[in-house]
């Protein structure tokens, strides 16, 4: 049993994962050079705590393996999960999870550094259009669909889909009496953050939700709704959007980044030049794409920062 649990045909395929993700990582810090931001994991919260989670789903994954098999044929279930789990084994395994946490922290810092190019969403809009003969696909999707009980359940399976692949990654490297056939599995999901982040970059956008709001009313409120207006917010704070109202009826700067923080607490009177949100004309609010902007206040006019 110990022998069919381990590659038979060299090691070939393992230093194809790893030179996937080596080539991912490259091209991640070579990102992060350009825009000068470093990569992050904030709390430990993309790396080492998936990582965490995805060992002790292994592990719980393993003894059921082990108690199923030993039940089968009567041999005590320590006794298989010992010659099921050799040393080799545990060292694939462990390879594999922390190939795939390795490419989704760089797949995560690469999502996030996005914000820094111009969307695309007017593009997009006009292809759906074109593609659905002049008409909008998500008017075409909600009179298909609905928009109340139909929104639970898509948003269910949008939320479910990185459980999902968590699971699966873990399933195919415990379940699997060949740890080569559970790689196969793991470098799917690698390939996925990988083309994932791709399409990003090769078309940056928002997304209909902010591009095409008109066409989103009187739908069900949902997490997914929550959360886009979530991101939209991240997204003008990370770029230090609008710091501090010049009339000083707010507590401090607001949405403002590193850099500028440092030069505001260096010269408060700079806080002059910019304006709450509140304070700025609806059509700038709403616009991300435009930020981040500053705005004349004796003038009522906007002008973007250098």
């Amino acid at each position: 049993m110990a022998g069919s649990t381990t590659p038979d045909a060299g090691r070939a395929w393992w230093w194809r994962m790893w030179a996937l993700v080596g080539v991912f990582w490259a091209v991640a810090l070579l990102r992060s050079r350009h825009v000068g931001i470093p990569v992050r994991d904030p709390h430990g919260a993309y790396l080492w705590g998936r990582l965490g989670l995805d060992i002790a789903v292994v592990v719980a994954f393993a003894v059921v393996v082990a108690a199923v098999s030993a039940r089968r044929t009567g041999s005590p279930w320590r006794q298989t999960l010992r010659a099921r789990w050799t040393r080799e084994r545990i060292a694939y395994a462990a390879s594999a999870l922390l190939a795939y946490q390795l490419t989704y922290l760089a797949y995560h810092n690469l999502k996030s550094w996005d914000v820094l190019n111009a969307p695309r969403d007017e593009l997009l809009l006009r292809w759906d259009r074109w593609l659905f003969f002049g008409h909008s696909p998500y008017l075409l999707l909600h009179d298909l669909l609905g928009v109340h009980t139909s929104m639970f359940v898509l948003t269910f399976l949008y939320e479910a889909f990185s459980t999902l692949l968590i699971v699966g990654v873990c399933a195919a490297v415990a379940v699997s009496p060949d740890i080569r056939r559970g790689h196969v599995f793991v470098v799917s999901g690698i390939n996925v953050w990988i083309l994932g982040v791709a399409c990003y970059y090769l078309i940056p956008s928002l997304g209909p939700f902010w591009s095409a709001p008109e066409e989103f009313r009187g739908m069900a409120p949902t997490v997914v709704q929550r959360t886009q207006v979530l991101y939209l917010e991240q997204r003008a704070q990370w770029l230090g959007v609008w710091l501090v109202d010049p009339r000083g009826d707010f507590d401090g700067p607001r949405w403002l980044s590193p850099g500028r923080w440092r030069g505001w607490q260096q010269n408060p009177q700079s806080a002059g030049a910019y304006v709450h949100p509140s304070r700025l004309p609806a059509s700038i609010r709403q616009s991300p794409q435009r930020l981040p902007v500053a705005a004349d206040v004796e003038g009522g006019a906007a002008r973007e920062l250098d």
